[in-house]
């Protein structure tokens, strides 16, 4: 199994931002491999220049942009068993 790094990129006061953290640490957990980082846009601006963030949430999976808003959840487990296989 290969190690999957999952980054939520949020700003503060944003409802959909804590719903997406809480929905992809509640599906990921006790998955194997993943680590889980919240990333706040406004203390890292830089990240939106980087991934052509335009929105929050945005769902950054081994260094690729995913999803922006909050992820359909079948969605997020094809993502990631794919990046499992590959």
């Amino acid at each position: 199994m290969k190690k999957i790094s999952i980054e939520i990129v949020t700003a503060q006061g944003c409802a959909k931002c804590e719903k997406a953290n809480e929905k992809i640490r509640g599906l990921m957990k006790g998955v194997k491999g993943v680590t889980i980082k919240e990333i706040n846009l406004i203390e890292n601006p830089e990240i939106a220049v980087k991934y052509g963030i335009m929105s929050t949430p945005a769902i950054i999976i081994n260094h690729k942009l995913e999803f922006t808003g909050i992820p359909d959840e079948d969605d997020l487990k094809k993502i990631i068993e794919n990046k499992n296989e590959n």
